[in-house]
C-alpha cells in the first residue's frame, strides 16, 4: 500500500511548475461585526499560546484543579466506513486528532473539529457549547482569537474571520492565489490549502496556503489586516526547479528552505514557516513582506506533523522545556514486547530531568512556575502538573483516553487538554 500522497494540479497557464501566473486574494465581505469579547494577559488565544509558539502562559495553575467538565466531539462516522477513511487517516496534519488544540478567550474556549469541518466555542467554566460553525472544506487547527474575531484557516484556501461571540462571519479573504480544486485525502479541497491556522502579531495576521514548496507553484503567505481583513503584502516559497524533476536549484534550497507548509510563527518582526530548518532560510518582513534575515526563534521543527515529529517544547522564563519520547528495543524473534531501551523524560537544558518511564509525554504547556504535561500511557493516560523549579511531580490526573500531540492550553486557572476520541477535558480549582 502506498504511505504518501502526492498530487499535481493542472496549471492554469502551461507553466512548469503549476504556478498562477497573476496571484489574486479577493475579499468578501459578510453581514456580521466583530464581537465584542476581549483577550487577557492571561489567555491562550492562538496555537501554542502567542505568536511565538512558545507554549507558555502567564496563568497561574493552581493547587488542587479538580475535573471542571468533559466535551465530547461528534466524530465523523459519516466517511468513516467509506472509500476515503484511508485517505483521511493518512494526513500527517491531523493524524489521530479529531479536535485541535484547545485556545482560550474572554471565558471561551474554542476548538476545532477537524473530521466535522467545524469551529466551535464553549463557555469555559461549564464546557457549555456557545455555537458551531461549519466550514467548506477540512480544518488542521484552532483558530484565532483577536479583535473580537475568531480567524479560521480552511483548507478550501480561504480565511474565515467569525464573530467570537456568535460564530457569524465578518469577512472572508482568499489565501490561496486562485479557485482551483483537487481531491485531497480523499476530499475535495484548494490546491493551496491554508495550512497551520492564522498567525497573529499585533493588529495584523498572516497565514500560508499550499502543500509544499515543490508543486503548484509552492507556498503562497499572505499578510492582511485584521479589523478590515484588507490584504497588506504576498509572498511566496518555492523550489526554483525549472529542469527535470530531482534537478533542484541547490542555492536557494539552502538558503530559502523547502519542504511542506506547516504553522507560521513570528519573532515580532518576521514571519517564517514552522517546517523551516532553524536559523537556516529566509523569512518574510512582517510589515512589508520583503525578505528578511535568517530567524533563529523558532522552538522546534513541523509541529504539525504530528506522525513525525514527537518531541514537544515550552518557552518561559528564559528556559526551554523538553519533552522527549522514550525509545524502544527493536523486537526481537520470539519476544511479545520490545524492551524498553530509554524512558521518556521531561527535562530543562542544564538542569533536573524528569522521567515519564514506558510513557510519551505529548504535551506541554507552561504556566507561571508550573508544567501542565500530558503523559501518554498504555492503559494509563494522565495530566501531570510539574514545577518549573526543580523537576517535582506536584499532582497528576487521570484521562480517560490518549492525548493528543500539543493539545495542552493553560489560561484563566484553567487547563485544557484534547483526547484523540474527540473529547476536551477541563480541569479548574
Amino acid at each position: 500500500a502506498m504511505e504518501a500522497l502526492g498530487a499535481f494540479s493542472s496549471s492554469d497557464d502551461g507553466s512548469w511548475d503549476g504556478a498562477v501566473a497573476k496571484a489574486a486574494h479577493p475579499l468578501e465581505m459578510g453581514s456580521a461585526k466583530a464581537g465584542g469579547l476581549n483577550v487577557a494577559d492571561t489567555d491562550w488565544p492562538t496555537i501554542r499560546g502567542d505568536h511565538k509558539r512558545s507554549a507558555a502562559s502567564k496563568a497561574v495553575i493552581a493547587d488542587g484543579l479538580k475535573q471542571s467538565w468533559h466535551f465530547k466531539a461528534q466524530r465523523g462516522d459519516a466517511w468513516r466506513n467509506s472509500v476515503i477513511a484511508d485517505d483521511w487517516a493518512r494526513s500527517n496534519f491531523l493524524g489521530k486528532k479529531i479536535v485541535s488544540q484547545p485556545v482560550i478567550a474572554g471565558g471561551v474556549a474554542f476548538i476545532s473539529q477537524l473530521e466535522n469541518k467545524a469551529v466551535t466555542a464553549l463557555d469555559l467554566k461549564t464546557g457549555k457549547e456557545k455555537w458551531t460553525v461549519h466550514v467548506p472544506a477540512r480544518v488542521d487547527a484552532a483558530p484565532s482569537i483577536t479583535h473580537g474575531l475568531a480567524l479560521v484557516g480552511c483548507a478550501d484556501g480561504w480565511v474565515y474571520a467569525l464573530n467570537a461571540d456568535n460564530g457569524e462571519q465578518v469577512y472572508r479573504l482568499r489565501i490561496a492565489p486562485a479557485e482551483r480544486r483537487i481531491v485531497g485525502y480523499g476530499q475535495l479541497e484548494s490546491s493551496w490549502p491554508v495550512v497551520g491556522g492564522v498567525l497573529v502579531v499585533g493588529d495584523m495576521a498572516y497565514a500560508v496556503a499550499g502543500r509544499t514548496t515543490e508543486i503548484d507553484g509552492g507556498l503562497y503567505v499572505v499578510g492582511f489586516d485584521i479589523k478590515t481583513g484588507k490584504l497588506a503584502w504576498e509572498g511566496r516559497r518555492y523550489l526554483n526547479n525549472p529542469g527535470n524533476i530531482g534537478k533542484a536549484d541547490h542555492a536557494r534550497m539552502k538558503n530559502y528552505g523547502t519542504g511542506a507548509a506547516d504553522i507560521l510563527t513570528s519573532d515580532g518582526n518576521l514571519i517564517a514557516i514552522g517546517s523551516r530548518a532553524k536559523g537556516k532560510h529566509q523569512c518574510f518582513d512582517a510589515k512589508t513582506g520583503k525578505d528578511g534575515g535568517k530567524y533563529t526563534a523558532v522552538p522546534y521543527a513541523t509541529p504539525l506533523q504530528s506522525k513525525r515529529h514527537r518531541s514537544v517544547i515550552s518557552v518561559f522564563g528564559g528556559k526551554s522545556y523538553t519533552a522527549v519520547a522514550p525509545t524502544w528495543h527493536k523486537l526481537k524473534k520470539g519476544e511479545e514486547k520490545p524492551g524498553l531501551n530509554k524512558p521518556g523524560h521531561v527535562m530543562v537544558k542544564n538542569g533536573w530531568k524528569l522521567s515519564t518511564e514506558d510513557g510519551d509525554a505529548v504535551a506541554i504547556s507552561g504556566g507561571a512556575d508550573r508544567l501542565a504535561v500530558a503523559v501518554a500511557k498504555e492503559g494509563k493516560n494522565e495530566l501531570w502538573i510539574v514545577s518549573s523549579a526543580d523537576g517535582k511531580k506536584l499532582a497528576s490526573y487521570p484521562l480517560p483516553s490518549t492525548p493528543t500531540q500539543d493539545g495542552i492550553a493553560v489560561a484563566q486557572h484553567s487547563v485544557l487538554v484534547t483526547l484523540e476520541d474527540g473529547g476536551v477535558i477541563a480541569f479548574a480549582k
